[in-house]
């Protein structure tokens, strides 16, 4: 990639903020009418004092402009590098992340989710793309990085995860009757909030996120959530009463041996031995960058 292609996406980022007041104030025929009102008249006025449209983008461009374009031109400059030097990532790495990020999140409708599974594997490349870029020149042993990644296996794996919803109720009577009503089609969380005696029933009975070696669950959850998804369990005996179980999603374990993940292990090392900030701007000189920042 060279100048043009950069500069294409300064041009498209200038659109942007130029039209960004337009979603602001566009919805209804009213807001609309006055978006297009403000094209040519005060976008507001104080005490007679009118606030420009004018005013508005160069706010926008003084307090978001520069840190956007900055960001803007770091992705083109990683992703243009990595494909120079032919840069690639395990993808059992990125399934790794994504599932990470997955248990960070509550529960997600499917378009949500697919939606911010796209973003998140962009970002995760532009990461690992980033960090492969930055130790390139750092030569790393291959038994210094398998003693390092013996020390710390962990984080290099994802210990499979269940999310879980549950109902808790006193007898096994009352478990069989609201099992009856979620046959008949009633909502999981509404009958969590009309039945359950467990304090998370005004959250809809959502738990979150649950690995095999929670102590926070019985295990009895774990052995029925591994035959579910997207479903609700037969009645369970535990210690708190009769539990319902629903099992919104389940995240298997991904594991990744040394041979898997030794770049990553070796770029770890090498982050560890500079020392120093993980920053794109410092690959600009590889390429031929030029913004409107360099003006200023």
């Amino acid at each position: 990639m060279g100048l043009s292609k950069l500069s294409l996406w300064i041009i498209i980022f200038l659109l942007l903020i130029t039209n960004i007041f337009t979603l602001f104030f566009r919805g209804s025929p009213e807001e609309e009418s006055f978006a297009f009102a403000g094209e040519s008249g005060p976008l507001a006025t104080v005490n007679g004092n009118e606030v420009s449209r004018s005013e508005l983008i160069q706010r926008v461009m003084d307090d978001y402009g520069p840190d956007a374009l900055v960001d803007i031109v770091n992705e083109e400059v990683v992703f243009s590098l990595a494909e120079e030097n032919n840069l690639v990532i395990e993808e059992k790495l990125i399934e790794r992340e994504i599932s990470r990020m997955l248990v960070m999140r509550g529960l997600l409708g499917e378009e949500e989710k697919k939606e911010l599974i796209a973003d998140w594997e962009r970002r995760i490349k532009y990461r690992y793309y980033l960090q492969q870029l930055l130790t390139r020149n750092v030569e790393i042993d291959n038994a210094e990085a398998e003693q390092y990644y013996e020390i710390y296996k962990n984080q290099y794996n994802f210990e499979q995860r269940v999310q879980l919803s549950h109902i808790i109720l006193p007898t096994m009577e009352d478990a069989e009757k609201v099992l009856e009503e979620l046959d008949s089609g009633k909502n999981f969380a509404e009958a969590a909030r009309q039945y359950s005696i467990d304090d998370s029933g005004s959250d809809g009975g959502y738990l979150g996120f649950y690995s095999e070696t929670s102590s926070f669950l019985p295990a009895e959850y774990f052995e029925q959530a591994l035959a579910l998804e997207n479903n609700y369990s037969d009645p369970i005996e535990t210690s708190q009463g009769i539990a319902i179980i629903y099992v919104h999603q389940n995240l298997p374990a991904i594991t990744l041996d040394y041979e898997e993940v030794s770049d990553e292990v070796k770029q770890d090392i090498a982050l560890e031995r500079l020392d120093q900030e993980i920053d794109a701007t410092t690959l600009w000189d590889e390429l031929e960058v030029k913004t409107i920042l360099d003006d200023d």
